[in-house]
């Protein structure tokens, strides 16, 4: 599992943890790249740009990042099927 940095209170974290759906292989893999470079994985984050993504019912994302894609990937899991 990649390296995950508290930003929340430990609470907030355990919710955010209980609601995020689950991981997949393309996930776990992408959280082996960030062991591998040293890259942290913001947990709190990612759980909270999926719930926000879902309660907009965006359609449409875009994420300018710094990364790899990790946090994006999340968000993409949160947008309805394409028609």
């Amino acid at each position: 599992m990649a390296k995950t940095v508290a930003i929340t209170h430990p609470d907030i974290h355990a919710y955010l943890e209980r609601v995020r759906p689950a991981s997949d292989s393309i996930l776990r893999e992408m959280e082996r790249e960030a062991v591998r470079r040293g890259f942290p994985t913001w947990t709190a984050v990612r759980a909270v740009l999926h719930l926000l993504v879902r309660a907009m019912k965006a359609k449409r994302i875009f994420e300018l990042g710094s990364g790899f894609g990790y946090t994006m990937y999340w968000m993409a899991k949160a947008l309805p099927p394409v028609d």
